[in-house]
């Protein structure tokens, strides 16, 4: 049993959150799950006619356990009882005990600009706080009586999607940061307890090196995207002027209209009132990403894709450093997929190629649900800046010397195998080829897969329906239209199956197509990377 004298002059947590701060900040089930994670350090514990105070905070409530019975835990508004036998060891496991709530699924908050995070995870029933930019706080509270999410803000309750997404459109709300992990706090700007959420308080800053296809759609994702700032370009072999030009016209995505583009000077453009620098160098080391603030950049030049190369740019103050296409040796990450494997003291990451986004979150979903035994993918792709206009010169590979605008060239492509890597249940599994055709943009992939789980070609196409709506959407899209390539133009998804091009031949042996525009999904999937990377 616990005596009347003060065990103990550190009170843990007392120095952190003594300092002004708020109560009602923290909901009492997120306190008490900060306090469990912290109770196997020093705790005061002392004895005053009865009471045992603990982990006191100077101008809040204060905790106690009364006559070494029962705990009352007190945060703001929010109080529990528990009882215990009066040892330090039962108040323990009493407050562990007490925290082991029944969890519930708040609703998905989906943004097809990316101005809203998703909120759909399993979350301790109880009251959260999210904080956002611009000193905005609003409480969000699951029932147990309810199906639903409500957020409270102080004039009244958001019970639906549509008025809680209007809520941040109405504050110039820029985004919902996942805090996923218990950390050690050496500051009141540290103190983030599991669970909780709060506001992109800047914007992500990037760099973007090679201003080819996908450098120059990367930026103009960046440029439409309420978080992230474009601050710098590099390309050595073009002027700002015809920069200029190959930005606002495209071919196949079209002329820019967001804001008009003009050339500043020879080291600065301007989008609208925003200026980007321009820099000119071929090595990346010599590139000063720290000037412009760039944390992180895109390494788009398809030249610098391993990883001793593309660390380079950290020379220059880049901080993070994503290469998009694949890479030998740098760990490669699939939205959708395998992102939730990122960790931050990882600084180098490829983004994969178009085509394994395309595969991987299909096939995901299909060895998730029925098992892939074995699988072969062809895909069907536009021709890329690598290949010839006419007839030309290839020694690594003669059939893609010939004239792409006239030709079906059959090419080889790790994008299978590398799938394998993202998914190391696949490893091993699948193989495949392309054909690159004559046109401009969006290709098709063909996964012809053994499954292990009989299903009819229905039941596989509800499954992948069901995936599309909930924890793919965005990645993984679903058609029964009759669509063709172009359809799928300017289309963000990574990879859209469609119901009606594929055929079973039995219950085991199945033929997958999905779509994808290789240029403008995977651009987007670049920057999800990013806000990902950053978030973590």
């Amino acid at each position: 049993m616990l005596s009347k004298e003060v065990k103990s002059t550190t009170v843990v947590g007392a120095t952190i959150l003594k300092d002004g701060v708020d109560p009602k900040i923290l909901p009492d089930s997120e306190y008490l799950a900060w306090l469990s994670n912290m109770l196997d350090k020093p705790l005061v514990l002392s004895l005053e006619d009865g009471s045992i105070p603990f982990g006191p905070v100077e101008g809040g409530e204060g905790h106690s356990a009364y006559g070494g019975r029962v705990i009352t835990v007190k945060w703001g508004e929010h109080i529990r009882r528990i009882g215990i036998d009066g040892t330090a060891d039962a108040i323990k496991e009493a407050i562990r005990s007490a925290f082991r709530l029944r969890t519930k699924r708040a609703f998905c908050l989906e943004d097809e600009d990316n101005v809203i995070r998703s909120l759909d995870r399993n979350m301790p029933l109880g009251n959260y706080t999210l904080h956002l930019d611009e000193g905005i706080s609003i409480k969000v509270c699951l029932y147990d009586d309810s199906d639903r999410m409500a957020v409270r803000t102080e004039d009244k309750t958001l019970s639906t999607e549509d008025e809680f997404r209007d809520f941040l459109s109405r504050n110039g709300f820029t985004g919902l940061r996942e805090i996923n992990s218990y950390r050690t706090f050496d500051n009141l700007d540290d103190l983030r307890p599991g669970g909780m959420y709060q506001g992109t308080m800047g914007k992500i800053k990037i760099g973007i090196n090679g201003f080819g296809r996908i450098g120059r759609l990367v930026a103009r994702v960046a440029l439409q995207s309420d978080d992230v700032e474009l601050v710098a370009v590099n390309d050595p072999f073009i002027t700002t002027d015809y920069m200029t030009y190959m930005f606002k016209y495209d071919s196949v995505h079209g002329q820019w209209k967001k804001n008009e583009l003009k050339v500043k000077d020879s080291k600065t453009l301007l989008f609208g009132d925003k200026p980007v620098r321009v820099f000119g160098s071929r090595n990346p080391e010599e590139i000063p990403w720290g000037e412009v603030g760039a944390e992180y950049v895109v390494e788009s030049t398809g030249v610098f894709t391993d990883k001793d190369k593309a660390a380079a740019h950290l020379k220059g103050g880049a901080k993070k450093v994503v290469i998009s296409a694949p890479s030998k040796d740098a760990p490669m990450f699939v939205m959708g997929v395998n992102e939730k494997e990122y960790k931050s003291d990882i600084d180098i990451v490829s983004n994969a190629s178009c085509t394994t986004n395309c595969l991987a979150p299909l096939a995901k979903v299909i060895n998730d649900i029925f098992g892939i035994v074995e699988g072969l993918m062809t895909t069907v792709h536009s021709i890329t800046a690598t290949q010839k206009t006419v007839d030309g010169p290839s020694m690594k590979d003669w059939r893609g010397g010939r004239a792409a605008s006239f030709n079906i060239i059959p090419s080889s492509t790790g994008a299978a195998k590398a799938v394998g890597k993202v998914l190391p249940a696949l490893n091993g599994k699948l193989t495949g080829m392309a054909f690159r055709v004559p046109t401009v943009d969006v290709s098709v992939v063909d996964l012809t897969a053994r499954i292990e789980k009989k299903a009819s070609y229905d039941e596989i196409k509800a499954a992948i329906k069901e995936a599309s709506e909930g924890s793919l959407k965005g990645i993984l899209g679903y058609t029964e239209d009759d669509v063709v390539s172009t359809d799928f133009i300017g289309d963000c998804r990574s990879s859209i199956f469609d119901a009606k091009a594929g055929i079973a031949l039995n219950e085991n042996f199945v033929k997958f197509v999905s779509w994808y525009d290789n240029e403008w999904g995977y651009s987007n999937r670049v920057i999800d990377l990013i806000r990902h990377m950053a978030s973590a």
